[in-house]
């Protein structure tokens, strides 16, 4: 089976920096502007908050899951004895 030839930086003429910035901002994560000669960062908040809306969604959902097998267990090691 032969894989997909893979793209370096250095063959795209990208830096790792400059790829992973870009990558960050196609996110809506960051945001970039440039000032003069430099370029200021600020974070995007708005996604920021919809990544953290995600994440508590689903920390809630195993915490529900987990919690309930241990209850499973607590009642198997109960009923063994």
């Amino acid at each position: 089976m032969q894989h997909p030839p893979v793209l370096t930086a250095e063959q795209e003429q990208f830096s790792r920096d400059a790829l992973q910035e870009l990558l960050w901002e196609d996110a809506g994560l960051v945001r970039t502007e440039k000032v003069g000669r430099s370029r200021q960062c600020r974070l995007g908040e708005e996604r920021l908050d919809d990544a953290m809306a995600w994440i508590s969604f689903y920390q809630r959902l195993w915490e529900r899951r987990l919690d309930g097998l241990e209850a499973y267990f607590t009642l198997q090691r109960g009923t063994d004895r």
